[in-house]
């Protein structure tokens, strides 16, 4: 049976779709440090917990997101070599509409060299169909 992940509070969503990859939505409309560290240490714990259930992508859904402030270049970092991650994923999609976030999250692919593929992406399409593939 898998375990039920729905996580809903003011500034995001974080569910396992049922397609078959986790859906992180940020959802706030104040984006100053909006994805922090902490954040995104939990939801790496979250993601750990069910590696057992063929999970293979993450879906970031950052339309929403309008500033490059609202994602630390610390969480990114962690993101990029996380062990929790790599263990039970092998895809990253992000979604942005903001062209300055689309160049931070080149920057950090390139910078970071994430672990697992990582792409960008400005039509949620267009991710969702790299998750599921």
């Amino acid at each position: 049976m898998m375990p039920k992940i729905d996580n809903k509070t003011e500034t995001e969503t974080f569910y396992l779709d049922s397609r078959g990859f986790f859906h992180l939505k940020f959802i706030s409309d104040n984006n100053y440090n909006l994805v922090t560290f902490d954040h995104l240490n939990s939801y790496l714990d979250s993601i750990s917990k069910i590696h057992n259930y063929n999970i293979s992508s993450v879906l970031v859904d950052l339309r929403n997101v309008n500033g490059i402030v609202s994602i630390d270049n610390v969480s990114l970092k962690l993101l990029s070599k996380d062990i929790r991650l790599r263990s039970v994923c092998n895809k990253i999609a992000f979604i942005t509409r903001s062209y300055a976030l689309t160049l931070k999250l080149n920057n950090y692919i390139t910078r970071y060299r994430p672990n697992v593929l990582t792409k960008v992406y400005n039509d949620i399409n267009d991710g969702i169909d790299f998750c599921k593939n």
